[in-house]
């Protein structure tokens, strides 16, 4: 609806920076609990609780581990970082993963990585290429709130056709 009906419209909806702004403000209220203040609203609605089935004990557990090594994190682990419930698990964070794995130098490179492609998505922003690969990236950051790798893959293909959306552009408007 929003996409057939408001063209005109549709680069100050998907802008990437009011976007990268709104991912950055649900990621820290997620991850402080805060989020908890909707949860009457959610358990009215869906009859579910917003402990995340879990997951705000595993982010918890997550930042302390990171607490203990924040530069250069603890490395790839095949058994996963977190003993909690009788067994390891990951974050069920990307963004928590990458500071487990990597520590800050590694999340400075994806927010590096992920800003060019901001930039870019938001240079072409009139171009619907542009807008359909800002929505999609929004989305696939909060899908990667609640899990670490399952949508990496097309988290990191949506990043690349970003980075390369002045190529693809020159390219579609070559063959029109």
């Amino acid at each position: 609806y929003i996409i057939f009906f408001y063209k005109k419209n549709i680069s100050k909806i998907f802008n990437p920076y009011i976007m990268f702004t709104t991912y950055i403000g649900i990621f820290f209220i997620t991850l402080s609990g805060k989020a908890m203040i909707f949860n009457p609203i959610i358990e009215w609605i869906f009859n579910k609780n917003l402990s995340f089935t879990g997951r705000d004990r595993l982010w918890s557990a997550a930042i302390e581990l990171i607490k203990k090594e924040p530069f250069i994190g603890y490395g790839v682990i095949e058994n996963n970082y977190i003993n909690i419930w009788g067994g390891k698990f990951s974050s069920h964070n990307f963004i928590l993963e990458l500071l487990l794995q990597g520590g800050i130098f590694s999340l400075i490179v994806f927010i590096y990585v992920i800003l060019r492609a901001i930039n870019n998505q938001n240079r072409y922003r009139n171009n619907n290429i542009s807008n359909l690969l800002v929505a999609i990236l929004f989305f696939m950051c909060i899908s990667i709130l609640m899990e670490s790798t399952v949508h990496s893959v097309y988290l990191f293909t949506i990043i690349v056709l970003s980075l390369e959306l002045p190529l693809i552009i020159k390219k579609t408007k070559r063959n029109d």
